[in-house]
């Protein structure tokens, strides 16, 4: 069908200017018509479908699932504008389908003519198309053109003329708001304009409260912002200086303004003015005029000249907010605390020199500063830095720390902003390259060079006349410590270096400062780089200056120790002393550092003599360390000092800082004792209450290391003494056995004190969390990375984790979860259970429970963490009582909390093979890869983005990684970890950190289609990569380049490319139905194609031995081959129902895990080929890709449905009994006469009879219908059902067997949506999509009256009268008709006042009233006589109205609703008689009531039917009514979480009412005794133990 395009004339021209009006495209909603749903009730669009949108030649597209019920909005993420002369054209099509897609098209100018009619209104507007299939509204936005100043200002002077002030004001009134809201913006930039806005303000908000008439002060506000042309006059402000005899001036007038207008402030605004007031504004305004001329006159805008070049034009300044944001995105919030600093007076020599070099602009603008480690270096950087700021030469310092993951991207963001802060220049291009990129696709290259090196050099070429005084400064502190522990090797250390030669490139007017230790890769790139050197000499070569400036630092100090104690001279220890140390030093401030700390601590010849001893090599400083550990502890006992080197190892190894007193608790030992060991450390420790050595050289003394830029060897007398070095295996040893003991002791119930069960953890007050004690906050949250980094041959104390695991582990959980670290519970269980395992080669009872204990806790954890992370109380409410019956945890402890919910029916047998869902990504997911430690999942997806999760709780760990232009088809880590690949529709491969999602590297160009696979090779030194090109390519993984031309001999796409263990082979898949083997350095194929497969090989695995290969295809099926001959090793994997999207080996071999378009993942056996466990169920959409986790416990699986999913890989035990139950929409529901069975039909073709009591089926179901069941009928007996079908037939069947009774009634010539049997059960009634209703009869199947013909619509409903006399029906024309049953004739006109399609009718029991349901949303209520309303609407559902029913009595109707609930109605005045029904997932299709009024049942899209109890069980808490969120919160009737759900439990949980309900997982369960919101403490009850 051709498109529509809406007629030019059909709307006339009026209102402002196109010019003033910017339009653009919102959201976009499409709404099949009626007819093209086909199936009624039943319709499910089978299909994805899209909508695109294309502006001119650009278009974008948005995919819907089955879900949308015929309403498909898109809603875009930014809104595109459409151009002036532009055509904008909507398309939406199904996938697969042969219909023509629905298009239209519409013309900039037919747009505009709709929006100037409507532009004083709400900024957006509708333009609804309508085609014959649908009706398409397009939402636009409307932006009005940018205000200028003199728009303002005559606004305010039309509104001067008008009676009242703020009607007055009227459209002027966002003017000034807006001029306002940027006030604050140009009082940043300009004193001069703080002072005009502020007075401005005082005014306008006085008016705007006030709605009086007063003109006067009006004209006040005028003539104040007539200022404002005065300052967009100004392009540029010299210094502040030159301004402050105007500032001054201005400051005074304002102030009157503003006394004149506030001074009364509790005063009506119109009493402000008083008999003196209009002379004193007559005066305020003459001054202001004369002000307005002395500052023209003082301002020559040609000659002033500004350090800052600030524009300050009004279109600048209204862009300042915006240029704000970007920056603040820049900032990556790097702060320094505590930064060292020269003591005053001293290194003034080397100071001034590098001060003498800042100056030196003929000189190279790069300074290296190096030296030996201690030599004060970093004291120098900051201290140069602080003076370089004072003096406005920038001063930005950055100093790179091994420990907190400082990167070169950091580095160079945080060098950009403060450029950006300080120099206008750099700021403007800064922003404006910003602007044109997301942030987050720049890699640390880019970032130097696009906001760094480039607005450098763009303002070195421009006019700026910048005084040299204020050219900028940078330094970078500690360049060895970039790259953390990997230290040289990194890339990142590579790429600093090279940023620092091309900044030797730039003008010598921009000068950087690098310090570091001499390391080889840093001198050996300084070697080439153009720099000025300058090296601190130490030892041998140590300057008389530096000499002198340690002797100033040790006579400072001296002069501090003998502060405040009077047994010491003030002179003490005199200048000979304070001479020999500063030589002795040799230059090393850390050894002067140290040794004065020493001495500090007993002022004394004693301790002077131990660090003057001619026995300490100069400058040594492990020998001082040595020295003082030895006069430390010398007199100690053994045992005495071994505590010291456990205290000492524990603050080695310890993950954050702790005190004394934390480190005592956490040791088992003696706070005192602790005391006591730091005490003799205390030349060794940093300053404050918290424990850490002041340089990093003494942990590396403890440890034995020397770094390399150390020069010569440790001599062993001056290395660490035995008994106090660390072996950080013990020391970890030591300090987690210590932990359980306090774990053991300190855990307990209630641990934050929680008074509700209803408080998430987000919103608990801070002092909750406060109440952990911080050395078990500590144990908790790391006794798994002690243990884990402890040594290999021991395990702490099994009584102790016995102990833990039996009385506490709930405990700890519950603490995890209060300080937000849930995800650390997994990795700690699960090396426990290993290290346990592995230590004791025949386990004892003991040993082995705690081992099982350990791996059903990780279950536990896994499968409650969405409740359990958000909320620390449901590790008790809402995980305990749900566990499976087989959960060896849950059984532990349930006795001990008996005081909670207990399920009834549907208690899980086993633990489920599905553990955790992760929600996130808006599209397709097509890959999931795991980190190789395993505790992250990458996923990359149709939505553009990389997306980083936490694999024990889902929770995601950075923000997504945006770059890619397209759908990201795969991705894969590295072998180390800290790098993902990915690969797009966009037809790149990136590079990303893992740890950041910065990319590292520029993308790799040079696939010409779709890159669908990427794999590292097992060195991580290269990427193949499979396209739609049909090639397959190899990269360097670090640069990005080809490292050999493209593997040609496919003849399809590639899908899948895998590596070989040992890195020499790769094998793909393709379209051509192949799989090949090609040699990874040479891409030269090694063997013949391996053929077999008959459809696409979409995914290709290597086994970890190497010796086969599994590949999933289109024809449904998993092949195994042997890698040397291609020949298939077993027979085909037989089990998907539909293509193989993905397969993956365990890392064992033993198993293989596939992925399919069937909705399913499968486990197979990977010797035989058969299944080892059910197929895995949950997704909702194909499953696109799998992948085990590298212990192989997990599976991790992606889906078309936009979901990441868990897995257990281990689970093979059914978690219930199989449910026979229909497998699609429930469309139908009927009771039978005697109330004793239900009837279902589905849109699975069958039907279904069940046992209204118990819900169990009693027949075998009824097939023979080849389509959807629309409808079933009891025929008033009860002894037989009719049906009918989307198949156009009606059939009959013995109630009881399930047996047709008749041929098919065939005669419609559509589907057929509704039946109804007549009161004497002769005769059947059924409405039909052929828009007509015919009579049958009912033993026969014979047609006994020709059809009625009136509605012009689809008949979606028909009922007979009590009598059988008339028949009404319903239709898509929104009428409802009435019939007499005889002769097929109209006995009324149609029924009007629906206005939409009438879904449902049915007669009240004594036949005076019809009711009606419709997609209007409402329930009517009709004469049966005249068809007159005899009620208002029925109102309260928030969707279409699927179904109605009659109580017997007439009293109350049910109805069921696309909004997911049943509702009961009073009959007589359509109020509610109870809140709606909540509990079902989908749409209710069907309602029905069983013969007594006592029960209803209902039928849903979400495949289950729920029978009702009117007269039900009410528990207080959770009722009919309440809401179960789709996150698995069940919530009180005030909105508060309950209790969470599980997935598998949900959808069929019972409410108090429902006596059956049939579905998967049927869940009922006891809230009598449990204990929720304040009471919930009352769940605890350790007494009961026995």
């Amino acid at each position: 069908m051709a498109a529509i395009t809406p007629p030019t004339a059909q709307v006339a021209t009026q209102g402002v200017q196109q010019a003033n009006i910017a339009i653009a495209v919102k959201a976009i909603e499409v709404k099949l018509k009626l007819q093209v749903l086909r199936g009624a009730k039943a319709f499910i669009l089978r299909r994805k479908s899209t909508i695109s949108c294309t502006i001119g030649g650009d278009a974008q597209a948005e995919s819907f699932d089955t879900k949308n019920y015929g309403t498909f909005r898109w809603t875009l993420a930014t809104s595109r504008e459409v151009p002036s002369a532009a055509l904008l054209k909507i398309c939406w099509r199904e996938e697969g389908s042969s219909k023509s897609p629905i298009e239209i098209t519409l013309h900039y100018d037919d747009i505009m003519k709709q929006v100037n009619k409507v532009i004083d209104g709400p900024l957006k507007h509708e333009y609804v198309c309508e085609h014959d299939r649908a009706t398409v509204t397009v939402t636009f936005t409307l932006k009005k053109a940018a205000l200028h100043p003199e728009d303002m200002i005559n606004a305010v002077r039309i509104a001067e003329r008008r009676r009242g002030i703020l009607d007055g004001l009227g459209k002027s009134n966002d003017v000034l708001r807006t001029v306002l809201d940027i006030g604050r913006a140009l009082g940043e930039l300009n004193p001069v304009a703080k002072a005009v806005f502020s007075c401005l303000d005082i005014i306008y908000k006085k008016v705007e409260a006030h709605d009086n008439d007063n003109d006067d002060v009006l004209s006040l506000a005028v003539d104040v912002s007539d200022m404002i042309q005065s300052i967009c006059d100004v392009e540029q402000f010299a210094t502040i200086a030159q301004f402050e005899m105007v500032i001054a001036e201005m400051e005074i007038l304002m102030q009157d303004v503003r006394d004149l207008v506030v001074e009364r402030d509790s005063q009506e605004l119109s009493s402000v003015l008083l008999s003196g007031d209009r002379g004193k504004i007559g005066d305020l305004k003459a001054r202001l005029s004369r002000f307005k001329r002395k500052f023209d006159r003082r301002i020559n805008v040609q000659t002033i000249v500004t350090v800052e070049n600030i524009k300050t034009g009004l279109e600048k300044l209204v862009s300042a907010q915006e240029d704000n944001r970007y920056l603040d995105k820049l900032d990556p919030g790097y702060n320094k605390t505590d930064p060292p600093r020269c003591l005053y007076g001293t290194r003034e020599a080397i100071l001034s020199e590098i001060t003498d070099w800042t100056n030196n602009f003929k000189a190279s603008n790069v300074l290296w500063i190096h030296g030996y480690p201690g030599a004060g270096k970093s004291t120098i950087a900051f201290t140069i830095a602080k003076r370089l700021e004072e003096a406005h030469r920038l001063g930005a310092i950055f100093a790179f720390d091994r420990k907190s993951g400082t990167s070169p991207s950091v580095f160079w963001r945080h060098i950009s902003y403060k450029l950006a802060q300080e120099y206008p220049s750099c700021r403007d291009d800064i922003v404006s390259r910003l602007k044109v990129g997301s942030l987050h696709n720049k890699t640390a290259d880019e970032i130097f060079r696009q906001l760094v090196a480039e607005p450098l050099r763009q303002w070195a070429r421009s006019n700026v006349n910048i005084p040299r005084d204020r050219l900028p400064v940078i330094v970078v502190d500690a360049l060895d410590e970039c790259g953390g522990l990997g230290g040289s090797s990194t890339q990142g250390r590579k790429e600093t270096l090279s940023h620092i030669d091309e900044w030797a490139k730039l003008h010598p007017h921009f000068k950087l400062i690098v310090t570091s230790r001499f390391e080889h890769d840093i001198g050996h790139s300084f070697s080439t780089i153009p720099h000025q050197s300058l090296s601190i000499d130490t030892g041998n070569a140590v300057t008389p200056e530096s000499t002198g400036d340690i002797q100033r630092y040790i006579e400072d100090r001296f002069r501090n120790i003998t502060r405040g104690r009077s047994n010491l001279p003030k002179d003490w220890p005199g200048a000979d002393v304070v001479d020999e140390l500063a030589t002795h030093a040799s230059g090393i401030f850390i050894w002067a550092a140290t040794a004065l700390n020493y001495v500090e601590i007993k002022p004394g010849k004693e301790r002077l003599k131990e660090v003057r001893g001619g026995s300490l090599p100069p400058g040594n400083v492990h020998a001082l360390y040595r020295q003082i550990l030895e006069a430390a502890f010398s007199g100690w006992k053994r045992r005495e000092r071994a505590d010291a080197a456990r205290v000492a190892g524990a603050i080695v190894i310890a993950q954050v800082i702790l005190t004394s007193a934390d480190l005592a608790r956490l040791l088992e030992m003696d706070a005192a004792d602790v005391g006591a060991i730091c005490e003799g450390l205390r030349p060794v420790l940093g300053g404050g209450d918290t424990l850490r050595f002041a340089h990093q050289s003494f942990v590396d003394f403890l440890l034995g290391h020397k770094n390399q830029s150390d020069r010569g060897s440790v001599e062993v007398e001056h290395s660490c003494p035995e008994e106090f070095r660390i072996e950080p295996s013990i020391a970890h040893h030591h300090l987690t056995d210590s932990i359980f003991h306090l774990m053991n002791k300190s855990l307990r119930f209630n641990l934050c004190n929680i008074e509700s069960s209803f408080q998430r953890n987000e919103t608990l007050p801070r002092h909750h969390a406060d109440n952990i004690d911080p050395s078990v906050s500590y144990a908790c949250r790391f006794w798994g990375f002690h243990l884990q980094n402890s040594s290999q041959e021991t395990v702490p104390e099994s009584s102790r984790i016995s102990e833990f695991m039996n009385e506490k582990l709930l405990f700890w959980l519950e603490a995890l979860s209060l300080l937000g670290v849930l995800n650390t519970a997994v990795p700690a269980l699960t090396c426990l259970g290993r290290r346990l395992e592995a230590n004791v080669s025949e386990m004892s009872p003991a040993t082995e429970r705690i081992v099982m204990v350990a791996k059903d806790a990780i279950k536990l954890v896994r499968y409650f963490a969405p409740a359990t992370r958000k909320s620390a109380p449901h590790v008790y409410v809402s995980a305990l009582p749900l566990a499976p019956r087989s959960s060896i945890v849950a059984n532990m402890y349930r006795s001990r909390f008996r005081n909670t919910m207990t399920v009834q029916i549907g208690q899980l047998a086993h633990w489920p093979a599905e553990e955790t869902i992760i929600h996130g990504h808006e599209d397709s997911v097509w890959s999931v890869a795991f980190s190789p430690d395993g505790h992250r999942i990458a996923s990359g997806s149709s939505d553009n983005t990389i997306r980083m999760w936490d694999a024990q709780t889902g929770e995601p760990v950075t923000a997504p990684f945006n770059g890619h232009e397209g759908s990201v088809n795969c991705v894969a880590f590295s072998p180390d970890g800290q790098r993902i690949a990915s690969g797009s529709s966009d037809n790149t491969i990136r590079m990303w950190d893992a740890q950041t999602g910065e990319p590292v590297t520029a993308p790799f160009n040079g696939h010409q289609g779709w890159v669908l696979s990427v794999a590292f090779s097992p060195n991580g030194q290269r990427i193949a990569s499979g396209s739609s090109d049909q090639m397959i390519r190899m990269w360097d993984a670090q640069t990005g380049e080809p490292v050999i031309a493209p593997f040609n001999g496919h003849q399809g796409l590639v899908w899948s490319v895998a590596f070989s263990p040992d890195g020499h082979r790769i094998a793909s898949g393709s379209s051509d139905n192949t799989i090949r083997m090609w040699d990874a350095q040479t891409g030269e194929l090694l063997a013949a194609p391996f053929n077999g497969h008959e459809s696409s090989v979409l995914s290709v695995a290597f086994s970890p031995n190497g010796h086969r290969i599994a590949s999933g295809s289109g024809d449904k099926t998993i092949r195994m081959w042997d890698t040397q001959t291609g020949e298939p090793v077993a027979a085909p994997f037989n089990g998907h129902e539909n293509s193989v999207w993905s397969v993956a080996f365990s890392p064992d071999g033993q198993r293989i895990a596939s992925g399919s378009l069937d909705n399913t993942i499968r486990i197979w056996d990977a010797q035989t080929g058969q299944p080892v466990a059910a197929p895995f169920k949950g997704h909702e959409g194909s499953v696109s890709s799998v992948a085990f986790s590298p212990d192989g416990q997990q599976i991790a699986s992606g889906s078309s449905d936009k979901m990441v999913r868990m897995w257990d890989a281990q689970t093979g035990e059914p978690v219930t009994a199989p449910f026979n139950g229909h497998e699609e929409w429930v469309n139908c529901v009927a009771f039978s006469p005697d109330g004793q069975r239900i009837a279902s039909g589905s849109s699975d073709k069958m039907i279904r009879m069940w046992d209204a009591q118990t819900g169990e089926s009693g027949t075998a179901p009824f097939n023979g219908h080849e389509n959807s069941v629309n409808c079933v009928a009891f025929s008033p007996d009860g002894q037989r059902v009719a049906s009918g079908s989307e198949d156009k037939t009606i059939r009959m069947w013995n109630a009881q067997t399930g047996e047709p009774v008749t041929a098919p009634f065939k005669g419609h010539q559509g589907p057929v949506l509704s039946i109804a049997f007549s009161p004497d059960g002769q005769r059947i009634a059924s409405g039909s999509w052929d828009k007509t209703i015919r009579m049958w009869d009912a033993q026969t199947g014979e047609p006994v009256t020709a059809p009625f013909k009136e509605h012009q619509g689809p008949v979606l409903s028909v009922a007979f009268s009590p009598d059988g006399q008339r028949i009404a029906s319903g239709s898509e024309d929104k009428t409802i008709r009435m019939w007499d049953a005889q002769t097929g004739e109209p006995v009324t006109t149609p029924f009007n006042g629906h206005e939409n399609s009438v879904w449902s009718v049915t007669f009240s029991p004594d036949g005076q009233r019809v009711a009606s349901g419709s997609s209007d949303k409402t329930i009517r209520m009709w004469n049966a006589r005249t068809g007159q309303p005899v009620t208002a609407p029925f109102k309260g559902h928030e969707g279409l109205v699927w179904s109605i029913a009659f109580s017997p009595d007439g009293q109350r109707i049910a109805s069921g609703s696309y909004d997911r609930t049943v509702r009961m109605w009073n009959a007589q005045t359509g109020e509610p008689v109870t809140a709606p029904f909540n509990g079902h997932e989908g749409s209710v299709l069907s309602v029905a009531f069983s013969p007594d009024g006592q029960r209803i049942a209902s039928g849903s899209s979400d495949k289950t039917i729920r029978i009702w109890k009117l007269d039900g069980d009410r528990q207080l808490s959770f009722t009919d009514h309440s809401i179960l969120r789709e996150d698995g919160w069940a919530l009180d009737e005030s909105h508060r979480p309950l209790f969470w759900v599980p997935r598998l439990h949900r959808l069929s949980l019972h409410r108090p009412s429902n006596v059956v309900v049939i579905g998967p997982y049927e869940t009922r369960l006891d809230l009598s005794r449990a204990a929720f919101g304040t009471d919930w403490t009352r769940c605890y009850t350790p007494s009961s133990v026995t």
